[in-house]
């Protein structure tokens, strides 16, 4: 949906004490509490220096979480924006569109980024 200069986009409006508001994590995500017993999958370790990316640009992650089976993400900053990635198998990194709850964590205690 495109707005005109002096147009703005329309404000949702979230009641005061909606029950939204004061879930917990767990009812948010009880798809991993199910599947893994527990709510944090994935652990935030000392970002690795470098990474590359499936289009060959190397990326400096400012975050990086790992699993303990193996999976592996990067939160970086491209074009003033967080961006998450998952590494593959054969290590290279793919942007992702799904924010899965331990990122999502991570990111949220991350400083605002300067708007131009």
């Amino acid at each position: 949906m495109f707005f005109k200069d002096d147009e703005s986009p329309p404000q949702v409006d979230v009641p005061f004490g909606s029950p939204f508001l004061h879930k917990t994590e767990g009812d948010f995500y009880p798809h991993i509490t199910e599947k893994y017993g527990r709510q944090n999958m994935y652990k935030s370790v000392v970002p690795h220096s470098h990474a590359l990316l499936k289009n060959g640009v190397i990326i400096h992650p400012i975050v990086t979480l790992e699993s303990e089976h193996g999976g592996r993400a990067h939160v970086w900053i491209d074009d003033g924006c967080y961006v998450l990635g998952l590494v593959t198998a054969g290590d290279l990194v793919l942007p992702t569109t799904h924010i899965f709850p331990e990122a999502f964590d991570c990111i949220r205690k991350l400083p605002l980024l300067p708007t131009k």
